[in-house]
């Protein structure tokens, strides 16, 4: 078990309506940039949220002098991001809490204020998937989904662009750690929609992605494949269960297959029908009729851009903008 988060430091905004979470476990100094495009953010009543590593002195002492106004918790970085985005949602005081990854930030300054719009508009609405941009890196356009208008039902959401509503997600328990890394997201949409929530879309600014190499490639190649099947142990409803992890069995071995990493991506496949049947305990299917309506939703996609059309970071308004807490 992963500790509680233990917090060195806190700025608190005397009224809190939107808590943005950010989990930078890496080293990465693209933190400070994610930092202070939320803290340029229009919509006042906000409250940033970084979990750092606990050895993490510099970045936290740079953070502390450049943001005062974001709140700092120092924990243990062997842990998954996915144990302190739950924690996220336990120490935020917002209603409503949005994720963006640390190598990710806002270029508009209105994306606050018209997620809390899009909110209040539909109380059955329980998370949103915010318009993402990433660069384009010889992509094709098979990467890309069909746009989408503000509003649109869809199936899941990407966790570096995503708002909550935060009593809905505590409901149902948070994201599932056994994930660990990957294929979380479209768990907790699922259920989202069990419970009789929705996933919308909202068409704002984007939120830019920069996605950086420093990544863990055995992770980064694992996980998604573990995590397919394994979601299908947890959430399909039988029969659908046996074409589904035929198919996806199917189409994890033989994507980009050769023989070099044949027997790996095999091992990956059998860790988890592993942790599948150890978590069958868990199990909780949906019905059949809501499977396949999850399935017939569109899924929002990232939008590739050419470097010079990546859009900058949105910026303070006024110079003390990023060091002000709010007082509304």
């Amino acid at each position: 078990m992963c500790p509680l988060p233990v917090c060195r430091w806190i700025g608190l905004a005397s009224r809190c309506e939107v808590s943005v979470v950010i989990v930078s476990l890496s080293g990465r100094d693209d933190v400070f940039r994610a930092c202070e495009s939320a803290l340029a953010q229009s919509f006042e009543e906000k409250e940033i949220l970084v979990f750092l590593d606990h050895n993490d002195d510099r970045r936290a002492n740079i953070i502390r002098q450049q943001c005062p106004a974001v709140r700092i918790f120092l924990v243990d970085p062997v842990c998954s991001y996915i144990v302190y985005r739950n924690a996220g949602f336990q120490e935020a005081r917002g209603e409503f809490v949005v994720w963006i990854d640390d190598d990710a930030y806002f270029s508009g300054r209105h994306t606050l204020r018209n997620l809390v719009g899009l909110f209040s508009k539909d109380p059955a609405t329980a998370a949103i998937a915010v318009r993402f941009v990433e660069p384009h890196l010889g992509r094709t356009r098979g990467h890309v989904r069909k746009a989408l208008g503000t509003g649109t039902q869809v199936r899941d959401f990407v966790g570096c662009s995503v708002a909550f509503r935060k009593d809905v997600v505590a409901r149902l328990g948070g994201l599932r750690e056994l994930y660990y890394a990957y294929g979380e997201e479209r768990d907790l949409a699922l259920r989202i929609l069990q419970s009789g929530f929705s996933v919308r879309y909202l068409a704002t600014e984007p939120i830019v992605h920069l996605p950086s190499p420093q990544r863990n490639k055995s992770i980064q190649d694992s996980y998604p494949v573990r995590n397919t099947i394994l979601f299908n142990f947890l959430n399909v409803p039988f029969p659908d269960v046996i074409p589904r992890m035929l198919s996806d069995s199917i189409k994890l071995f033989a994507y980009k297959v050769t023989w070099r990493n044949a027997l790996v991506r095999l091992r990956y496949m059998r860790s988890g029908f592993e942790e599948g049947i150890r978590s069958w305990n868990l199990r909780e299917p949906v019905g059949r009729a809501m499977y396949r309506a999850w399935r017939s939703l569109p899924r929002p996609g990232v939008e590739l851009v050419t470097d010079d059309n990546i859009p900058a970071p949105v910026a303070a308004e006024r110079p003390d903008d990023i060091r002000r807490v709010s007082a509304i």
